[in-house]
């Protein structure tokens, strides 16, 4: 049991550091992202050779929502329900 608490302490402490250190890469990554913005780049390579791009892409989408409001018999023809299983901690 002590082993499993110190597993779940350890879990916890990792994931808050995960949180700070994404907070921290949006940050650089907004930096990076004004920069290019400033200077019209679309690419960018460091002299280590790290290639960057910050490039507007088109993507299409299945609205899901808006068909299933207009065709519901159909939307729920094609669902299909799965089971998983899902850890959280909370506290």
């Amino acid at each position: 049991t002590s082993n499993i608490n110190e597993v779940i302490a350890d879990i916890k402490d990792y994931m808050a550091m995960k949180t700070e250190l994404e907070a921290q890469i949006d940050t650089l990554k907004a930096e990076a992202e004004k920069y290019m913005d400033e200077n019209e780049l679309e690419e960018y390579v460091t002299p280590s050779g790290t290639k960057v791009t910050w490039r507007e892409s088109i993507a299409n989408r299945f609205a899901s929502t808006e068909f299933k409001k207009i065709h519901e018999d159909l939307y729920k023809a094609f669902c299909k329900q799965t089971t998983y299983k899902r850890f959280t901690i909370n506290g």
